[in-house]
């Protein structure tokens, strides 16, 4: 029974941490906050969006660098949350979203779905593959 209780335990505190995770997104893509954004994603992290995938934490930054010169303020906000457990480390979600952009004086809203890979790497949860879709 204890090994059940905290089993149970230890899947609640990973929701939590990745549920934090998702969280601190959206204020370091908007704040430019790049080292901030770099902690967030694993070594060998995977990013697809605009223009296709991208691999490795340092290039996933550069991608963030240069879309960020594009656009004024942004705002990423969160809905839900879904996370999946594959195994101790390893977990997998969609969450739902929306973002406001200021581009060239306008301020176009646009719905996401990010559909991530979740990996303990370093103690801590991170992004392993996160994948926009429009």
């Amino acid at each position: 029974m204890s090994d059940d209780i905290t089993a149970r335990l230890q899947a609640l505190e990973d929701r939590a941490e990745i549920t934090q995770l998702v969280a601190r997104y959206g204020p370091a893509v908007d704040d430019h906050a790049f080292d901030d954004l770099a902690e967030l994603y694993t070594d060998d992290a995977v990013f697809d969006s605009i223009g296709g995938p991208i691999q490795g934490r340092e290039a996933v930054i550069d991608y963030y660098r240069e879309r960020g010169a594009v656009y004024g303020a942004s705002y990423h906000y969160p809905h839900s949350v879904e996370i999946y457990f594959d195994g101790a480390d390893d977990a997998h979600g969609v969450v739902c979203a929306h973002a406001e952009l200021a581009v060239g004086g306008e301020t176009p809203w646009v719905a996401l779905r990010y559909h991530d890979t979740y990996r303990r790497e370093g103690g801590a949860w991170r992004f392993y593959e996160r994948a926009v879709k429009l």
